[in-house]
């Protein structure tokens, strides 16, 4: 146990670096910058404007519970526990890699943590489950860029046994960044409050299979029963739980 606990206080520093990197890198460069605003701010969904208290609530919340997935993860990387040194299999030298593979190994990634998002987000969604879960995450009725972080610890859990999994996966480490950095890209558009696809084309191959920031605030904010997708909305559309909202 002490020596878990020392685990956990070595790698912290590092979990909170990520945790605050990943989260206002992101904000700034995507929502901040003059580029990203001509890009991806361009709809507002709703008139609502966080205060500065509700804004620093989410901000605190976003960190802990990110702090929390990616301790987890780093901690594992730096065990000295002999079963992970044995088995832990990510390749992390570059001489024998292409680029191509890593592009072929982050979009199977990509799929299987569509798959995964879908049924885990559909079914912690049950009346039975939800407060332990995901009520946290749905506190928030009208979600800023942060709200995407924000989540409870059993929620946290469930979303970090991918990753954990993954190091005993013959799979790069960049494949896993580059699946990563790409997720995590879609998560703060999709809770940012702004839609970026323009309307007329939003029906329009490949759009229509996005899971945009329109359909995600119908999620929040209309029926929470619909749109339970992360990047695409094709597990939506094959179970009928996609739900659209007409302009």
């Amino acid at each position: 146990m002490i020596d878990i606990l020392l685990l956990i206080l070595k790698v912290l520093p590092f979990s909170l670096t990520y945790s605050f990197v990943s989260n206002y890198f992101y904000y700034f460069v995507i929502f901040q910058s003059k580029l990203g605003k001509r890009i991806f701010l361009k709809k507002k969904l709703y008139n609502h404007e966080p205060g500065h208290e509700e804004a620093l609530k989410t901000f605190k919340q976003a960190l802990l519970s990110e702090t929390m997935f990616s301790t987890v993860f780093i901690a594992i990387i730096n065990s000295n526990a002999p079963i992970l040194k044995t088995h832990v299999k990510v390749r992390w030298g570059l001489a024998a890699e292409t680029w191509w593979i890593f592009l072929v190994e982050a979009s199977v990634l990509f799929i299987i943590n569509e798959i995964y998002h879908y049924t885990v987000h559909r079914n912690i969604h049950r009346r039975k489950v939800f407060k332990f879960f995901h009520v946290l995450h749905h506190s928030i009725r009208y979600p800023i860029p942060q709200s995407a972080s924000v989540a409870q610890w059993t929620e946290q859990i469930l979303f970090v046994i991918p990753f954990v999994v993954l190091l005993f996966c013959d799979v790069h480490i960049i494949s896993i960044l580059l699946f990563s950095v790409t997720i995590k890209f879609f998560s703060l558009i999709q809770h940012s409050g702004h839609e970026f696809v323009p309307g007329h084309i939003r029906e329009k191959f490949p759009f229509k299979y996005l899971n945009t920031a329109s359909f995600h605030q119908v999620h929040h904010s209309v029926s929470m029963r619909h749109n339970y997708g992360f990047v695409t909305n094709i597990l939506d559309r094959i179970f009928k739980t996609r739900y659209h909202q007409a302009e």
